[in-house]
């Protein structure tokens, strides 16, 4: 589906958190230690210096490194494994720098601002390691919940992910976890397209970070008190399309169960690789003095500095459509074929997953203001250019009614905004979001495949992040989904609290078990059945296109519902789905 990385970039900016920086306690002589034996240290064990979090009573594993420098001759190069071969010891204490970056607020803006406290740098694949207090020295291995952060592929860190509230309250259940955050590149160093990346097998390279971060877990995680038999994936966003991408490589056994929040496969996919936008990425070479170069171009741009990189992929996007500049693309070894293909052709992991939305996906990503804009934007450009017929379809499937629009159930209110405001948000949601994830969870069903769990998120916090004009906006899950709410503080209130641990319950549930649900095969399952406080719902498995079974995810309760809205703008977009995604 479409997705336009100009609008994820406005993300965070519109998308107001809860977010807590938190400071590493100092290591001292009761902190907890980790001894890996990694395969490149040649059997020698590496101490990883950790710090105990007091308050929270958990331990952490800050800053690891997990893949080689990306530097100079290994920038726009797939990732490695880090070689340990001269490292006896790791300090762990301290989060690590995050990718080089564009700000959320716009590309114009200096300092990155989802970042985390120690900046950016090209030298940034850093990984963090949160445990149960103990955990490393337990001879009981626990289940591993690795979270992937979103972004648009232009921003975003791991230290976003600091599992404060998440860690206790999962012990509270009777559930723990080890929880894994890392750094993956980003735009111009991460996501890059043209003939000339094409050529050089620069294709995806965020992703392959992933891939090598997973490695690293496979390899290590067991010296942390985790199981690496039991790994789950979870990512919202573009880190929801991170996730996909790992299902999409069936024959790398690194994960077994994965959780996508606002993703699917088929979302965000550019085109191959090489075709596109070629005039910005020639520009790219020529501003970094590359286009005439007798060597290869890409060789001559890996010795330019980092800051004249980024300033360099920031000038692009102001001369193009930033929209289709960075993302997944083709590649023909990550992504041989397009999405849409692999799932056809049933070429992805049958591993259990749970996936879903918020319900109006688009609010947050509405930029049309009148029937001009709207139809341009429905028009598309470059590899996504609609046909007339498309167009003329579209503009009668998403007509200008207000009380057919986005935030839905509102009816006629404009918010202060035009029509085409709800117009152009219903639309957005649907192609960049909606029906990639029914697609996917239609395809596999109809292909013998049927652990997938289908949901709708419906809440949003009263006092933190609330916009009317907004509605259940793209990322209102991500403070239950860090267990945010369980904190305490004054602005949650208590239906916050009491939704939270409904919600993480089922979360820890499939991570332990594969299965969201309290009872499986008639067995009750390991950790309290007390954790909510209102009755537990069964969730089914979505059972195909006649009853799409999905739960609605609400504080008021949840409940299983029928996923059939807009079916039939659903069903004519896949029909053109190549005018949407390549």
């Amino acid at each position: 589906m479409l997705l336009i990385s100009a609008a994820l970039l406005s993300l965070v900016a519109a998308t107001p958190l809860k977010r807590q920086t938190q400071v590493p306690e100092t290591a001292n002589a009761s902190s907890p230690i980790a001894t890996i034996y990694p395969k490149s240290a040649n059997g020698k064990g590496v101490t990883v210096q950790g710090i105990v979090r007091p308050k929270e009573d958990f331990d952490s594993y800050l800053g690891i490194p997990f893949g080689q420098p990306p530097v100079q001759d290994l920038r726009w190069k797939p990732s490695q494994l880090y070689s340990y071969d001269n490292t006896t010891t790791i300090n762990g204490t301290d989060y690590r720098q995050a990718c080089m970056q564009l700000s959320l607020f716009g590309a114009d803006s200096p300092t990155p601002d989802n970042a985390g406290a120690a900046g950016t740098s090209e030298d940034c694949l850093f990984l963090n390691v949160f445990t149960p207090k103990g955990a490393s020295s337990s001879q009981n291995r626990l289940p591993v919940w690795v979270s992937i952060y979103g972004g648009g592929f232009l921003s975003g860190s791991a230290q976003a992910g600091d599992p404060v509230n998440l860690i206790p309250t999962a012990n509270s259940f009777g559930l723990p976890v080890i929880y894994v955050t890392f750094n993956y590149r980003l735009g111009g160093f991460g996501f890059v397209s043209g003939p000339q990346f094409a050529k050089s097998g620069s294709g995806n390279l965020g992703a392959t970070d992933v891939t090598t971060a997973l490695q690293w877990v496979q390899e290590n995680i067991e010296a942390f008190g985790g199981d690496p038999k039991r790994v789950t994936i979870q990512g919202q966003s573009a880190g929801a399309s991170q996730v996909s991408l790992q299902y999409l490589q069936p024959d790398l056994e690194l994960f077994q169960y994965g959780i996508i929040q606002s993703g699917a496969p088929s979302l965000s996919t550019l085109g191959p690789i090489a075709e596109v936008q070629p005039e910005a990425w020639n520009r790219f070479f020529e501003l970094l003095n590359c286009s005439h170069t007798q060597e290869n171009q890409v060789q001559c741009a890996q010795k330019v500095e980092t800051k004249k990189v980024v300033d360099t992929y920031t000038q692009l996007f102001k001369e193009f459509n930033r929209g289709n500049l960075i993302g997944q693309t083709i590649d023909g070894k990550i992504l041989p074929e397009t999405p849409y293909a692999l799932l056809g052709q049933g070429r992805y992991a049958q591993r259990p997953f749970i996936v879903g939305d918020v319900t109006d996906e688009g609010t947050v990503f509405a930029s049309a203001t009148n029937e001009s804009t709207f139809i341009q934007s429905v028009q598309g450009s470059g590899l996504f250019t609609r046909s007339n017929d498309t167009v003329a379809k579209i503009l009668e499937l998403y007509p200008d009614n207000p009380a057919e629009g986005s935030p839905y159930n509102t009816g006629d209110n404009l918010f202060n905004k035009t029509s085409t405001y709800k117009r152009s948000a219903s639309y957005a949601g649907d192609t960049t979001f909606q029906v990639a994830r029914r697609n996917w969870l239609d395809v596999t069903h109809s292909q013998g495949f049927t652990q997938t769990w289908n949901y709708e998120f419906a809440h949003v916090a009263a006092n933190v992040g609330a916009n009317p004009a907004q509605g259940i906006f793209h990322g209102a899950e991500l403070n239950y989904t860090r267990g945010r709410p369980t904190e305490g503080k004054s602005w949650w209130v208590e239906e916050d609290i009491n939704f939270c641990k409904a919600y993480l319950e089922y979360l820890l549930r499939f991570i332990y078990q594969g299965n969201p649900n309290q009872v499986v095969d008639d067995k009750a399952i390991i950790g309290s059945t007390n954790i909510t406080t209102d009755q537990f719902v069964t969730w089914p498995t979505y059972n195909g296109p006649a009853e799409r079974n999905t739960i609605l995810l609400k504080a008021e309760g949840r409940s299983v519902v029928k996923d059939d809205f807009r079916s039939q703008q659903f069903d004519f977009i896949n029909s053109v789905n190549t005018q949407y995604s390549h």
